[in-house]
């Protein structure tokens, strides 16, 4: 049903690990190859003057696309999953996600949406919101920390463990 999973993680929060993790179990669940994307999202006024030089700062990306490469592979290792390619661009996050899904064919998003109090029931984020809204394909979005189990109906036996 998928063959190319796309996982899309800031780190912006702790749960992102679990977001990578989740698309993971899922990939391999499919028979999928995982790949992940991370869009550092320029501010609105900085990319207009940004898109006028044709010139982004590249401190830090370097080494945040490192860590963003070790951790994707560290984590397909654990689960028993093919990486595919592991991207991080800069832009608008929901529109750099719609894009590369696009672009690239995949058959499913899964992304996190942000945890909290009662006000984050009631709403999305606005990434979350336009990838689900305007993607072509399937999209998970995965709750912070929520047991793999819950999200794949059905299935026993996975290696997740409780988290109490």
């Amino acid at each position: 049903m998928y063959g190319r999973v796309l996982v899309a993680v800031d780190w912006s929060r702790p749960s992102d690990d679990c977001v990578l993790e989740h698309g993971a179990r899922l990939a391999r669940r499919m028979g999928a190859r995982m790949h992940v994307v991370s869009v550092l999202e320029t501010p609105p006024s900085f990319q207009l003057v940004a898109q006028e030089v044709e010139w982004l700062p590249r401190e830090g990306v370097g080494e945040y696309a490192e860590a963003v490469e070790e951790r994707g592979r560290r984590v397909a290792e654990e689960v028993g999953v093919e990486l595919g390619e592991v991207r991080v661009v800069r832009g608008n996050p929901a529109r750099e996600i719609l894009r590369y899904a696009e672009e690239l064919g995949f058959d499913l998003v899964v992304l996190g949406r942000r945890g909290g109090g009662i006000s984050h029931r009631f709403r999305l984020g606005s990434t979350v919101h336009r990838v689900v809204s305007c993607c072509n394909c399937s999209v998970v979005v995965v709750p912070p920390c929520v047991p793999v189990e819950e999200l794949v109906p059905g299935r026993a036996g996975n290696e997740v463990g409780s988290r109490g």
